[in-house]
């Protein structure tokens, strides 16, 4: 039931925070084998964790550029880039 809350904390949107608490839980409740399980889990949640926060960083990234890019479109078009002269 435990390793059960583990993997329901890992795939539904929480704080990383609760999936510290319960994967922590997991360590210490249960015996040696199980342990690595919960090593496992530890380790997939990191890999989740830096993985969603790289593509989230690039996201940002690209429509942040893609955002300047279309600004200054729009000013050629309406004739208020500096560079370009008015038509």
């Amino acid at each position: 039931m435990r390793i059960l809350n583990v993997v329901l904390a890992i795939t539904v949107p929480v704080s990383r925070f609760t999936v510290l608490i319960y994967n922590t839980e997991v360590l210490l409740v249960l015996q040696l084998p199980l342990i690595f399980l919960g090593t496992l889990f530890i380790w997939c949640s990191t890999t989740v964790t830096v993985s969603r926060l790289t593509l989230r960083l690039r996201w940002v990234h690209v429509h942040k550029k893609l955002m300047d890019e279309s600004e200054i479109i729009a000013s050629c078009r309406w004739g208020l880039h500096s560079s370009l002269p008015a038509s």
